[in-house]
Order: structure tokens, then C-alpha cells, then sequence
């Protein structure tokens, strides 16, 4: 059905939908002709890979919490399975592989240069059912994650993940999926809303 209203999707989602509508989320991408989310189909494990190298002490906790937290967002089972030594550039077309978290400088990964703190994206894959994600990468700026607090480490975390996810920028600063944090430390109801949304899509 072509151009699906919020207020209908509110219908279809109801038993995910755990706080009220907000216009504060936005999607990278929807299905073609409707505004259903392009996510990672519900009905399957969303595995997860890291890279060590360069990767701050703790970095297992932070990876399991980050985990955690946006399952419990979207319902989807994000599982950690193991380590790699694929790096950014290595998972840039690996299509169903699982997804990859690491560290990286901007020598190595150049679009982290400026004010860019880190960098999250799904592939997707398109089929007679739609398009969907399958595989993505984050990478997190080793000179950046130096500064951070531990909370500020796990809300980037968090904001790269979900970028992969499905959840794109929005301007409203009180969302940790602002483009620019001004120190927001959790998912805001907007972000909530969306990662919601993107649990409760049809399996592939």
C-alpha cells in the first residue's frame, strides 16, 4: 500500500510501540512506494563481530552493553559471536556477514577526519520481498575515544549501532541520533519510537 500513515503504522506496530508518536525519528531508508523502514529482518539473529585492534580497555563491556541496550530497544537479538580482523574497508560489500565493530584513525579510515567521531551503515539486499539489511560496520575514532567518558564511549556506541539498525539523524538535540551530541547519553523517546518501529517490520 502506497504511502502508509504514522497513524496507521501506530495500528500495525501497537504491541511494540512502548511510548507515544514522535516526529524526533527518521529512517535511512523505507521500502519502495510505502514508509515502512528498511531493517534486519526480525525473525533472525543480527550477529555481531569486533575488531580488538586499537580498541579501548573494557571495550568487551562496552560492546555487551551497547548489545544489550538496543535489543531491548527493537526486539531484534543482536548477538555478539565472536572476534575478526576485518577492518572498515574489509566489510564495505560483505553482504551477509555479520556485522563489524572497530577501531580506526582517520589515516586509515579518512572519512573519520574533522569532527567525525564515528561511522555506522547497513548493506542491504534487495529480493521479491523488499529490501532488507544484511550485514553493516561501525568504526569509532581511536583519537576521539581517548577523551571519552565511559557513558559517552556507550552512547556513540549506541548511535553508530543504530544507525545499522536502520535509524537515520534528526534534528532535535534531545535524541542521542542527533548529528551533534550535546551530551545526551541514552535513547530519547523519538529514538525509542524508531528502533521500535524497525523490530516490529514483517520477517524476510
Amino acid at each position: 500500500e502506497k504511502g502508509i500513515p504514522w497513524w496507521a503504522l501506530r495500528e500495525v506496530y501497537a504491541d511494540r510501540l512502548k511510548t507515544p508518536l514522535s516526529i524526533a525519528f527518521a529512517f535511512v531508508a523505507t521500502q519502495p512506494d510505502t514508509d515502512l523502514p528498511v531493517g534486519f529482518s526480525p525473525c533472525e539473529v543480527v550477529q555481531v563481530e569486533v575488531n580488538p585492534d586499537d580498541a579501548p580497555d573494557g571495550h568487551d563491556e562496552l560492546v555487551a552493553g551497547s548489545l544489550e541496550r538496543l535489543t531491548a530497544a527493537s526486539g531484534l537479538r543482536l548477538e555478539l559471536v565472536g572476534e575478526t580482523t576485518d577492518t572498515w574497508a574489509d566489510r564495505a560489500r560483505e553482504v551477509g556477514a555479520p556485522v563489524l565493530i572497530s577501531w580506526a584513525d582517520a589515516d586509515e579510515v579518512p572519512e573519520l577526519a574533522g569532527p567525525v567521531a564515528g561511522l555506522g551503515g547497513a548493506l542491504t539486499l534487495s529480493g521479491p520481498s523488499g529490501v532488507w539489511a544484511a550485514g553493516g560496520r561501525v568504526v569509532l575514532d581511536v583519537d576521539v575515544d581517548v577523551d571519552l567518558l565511559p557513558e559517552q564511549r556507550a552512547a556513540l556506541l549506541d548511535h553508530e549501532l543504530a544507525h545499522v539498525l536502520g535509524l537515520d539523524h534528526v534534528e532535535d538535540p534531545g535524541e542521542l541520533m542527533a548529528p551533534t551530541n550535546v551530551g545526551v547519553t541514552s535513547f530519547g523517546p523519538g529514538d525509542l519510537q524508531g528502533l521500535a518501529l524497525l523490530g516490529a517490520i514483517p520477517c524476510a
